[in-house]
């Protein structure tokens, strides 16, 4: 139900709603998962089906009156003090989140306010457009309107990519209320919509909404792309072998900086590898069947891009590459540190998956993995 974390009381979000605390707009009931285990190429293991959550709790629209709305990442708390922490990427994990000593009385917005705002969503793509941006189809699917709406309470977009799909939600310039540190907001009326799905682990409704929302274009899908991450924290540091490698293999290397519409570049894309980074949220555009290696950290083995993989019906593979250094334990925060890519065990990989296009035709089949 609920328990104490940093010293704050918190419910989960459908008993605080039971308890006659706010309303919850119900969405998608509770389901038990249990996805298929990922295809691993390559020597190495980690243990990414213990990072899937097998419950995933009901979601919709919480609606509650004079709940404050806490600093860069939204946090929501009930009027009387109790933190709600299912609407925010930590779910039940109330010890991860470094809440203050006090809460402030908080700045009150007057009318209805949606919030849009998520855990790490003012400085990641990924976290921008996957956990913060599709909850507008909760919102919407739980009968709700923009038109009804005086406030969007949001982070700013990090990346011109995530400023253009922003701006592709209609949401009017005079409604946004920016969030950044120190944010405390007291709505007379709050909506906010669920975190979607759990930490790491998306259902089939976001990219489905994605790509429904952002018009990401029908073309054939065709093209080889390669995302590198030089000159950015935990790259690989044979870049240059890894990247002819690749283009041997018909691969061009792909810079989403300089694209006018990656939406469109990812729904043409008939196999995409990259190292594990946040450009890999637009894999919620490929076309189902479209084949994808992920290159992984041994010391970030975070299961982001293989559930979505999942949800979005994509072929998923993936080559774990050892860290520099890796970090004892569970999976606690971002790796900084780079890794090798063992250049064998990716050309045995881009052979195989070559052999399943050929196989395939060509193409890419309707599905090859069951949606999450």
């Amino acid at each position: 139900m609920g328990g104490a974390g940093a010293g704050f009381p918190w419910m989960r979000t459908r008993d605080f709603a039971a308890g006659g605390g706010a309303r919850l707009h119900v969405v998608y009931p509770a389901r038990e998962q249990m996805p298929p285990p990922p295809a691993f190429v390559g020597s190495l293991r980690v243990d990414l089906l213990g990072m899937i959550d097998p419950h995933l709790p009901d979601l919709g629209v919480l609606e509650i009156s004079g709940a404050l709305v806490l600093g860069k990442h939204g946090w929501i708390f009930s009027r009387d003090g109790f933190l709600l922490p299912e609407q925010s990427w930590y779910g039940g994990e109330v010890e991860r989140m470094r809440l203050p000593a006090r809460l402030p009385t908080g700045t009150v917005l007057p009318g209805t306010s949606l919030s849009l705002a998520s855990d790490f969503a003012g400085r990641s793509y990924g976290h921008y457009l996957l956990d913060s941006l599709s909850r507008m189809h909760v919102f919407l699917a739980a009968g709700f309107t923009l038109d009804a709406v005086d406030h969007v309470v949001c982070q700013r977009p990090p990346t011109a990519e995530a400023a253009l799909h922003f701006s592709r939600l209609g949401v009017p310039a005079e409604k946004c209320v920016w969030i950044a540190d120190g944010t405390a907001l007291r709505p007379e009326r709050l909506l906010s919509p669920g975190f979607p799905g759990t930490k790491r682990n998306y259902p089939g409704w976001v990219p489905a909404y994605l790509k429904q929302a952002f018009g990401a274009s029908g073309a054939t899908p065709h093209r080889r792309l390669w995302i590198g991450r030089e000159g950015l924290r935990r790259t690989a540091i044979n870049g240059a072998d890894v990247r002819r490698t690749l283009e041997a293999h018909g691969f061009e290397a792909y810079d989403i900086a300089a694209a006018a519409n990656p939406a469109d570049d990812f729904a043409a894309a008939a196999m995409v590898v990259s190292p594990h980074a946040g450009v890999l949220a637009d894999l919620a555009f490929c076309a189902p069947g479209t084949k994808v290696l992920e290159l992984l950290p041994s010391d970030h083995p975070a299961p982001y891009y293989y559930t979505l993989s999942l949800a979005a019906g994509l072929d998923y593979r993936c080559l774990v590459c050892r860290s520099l250094h890796e970090r004892p334990g569970p999976l606690r925060s971002p790796s900084t540190s780079d890794f090798t890519v063992d250049i064998d065990e990716l050309s045995a990989a881009l052979s195989g998956m070559e052999r399943v296009q050929a196989a395939d035709g060509g193409g890419v089949p309707g599905s090859l993995i069951r949606p999450m």
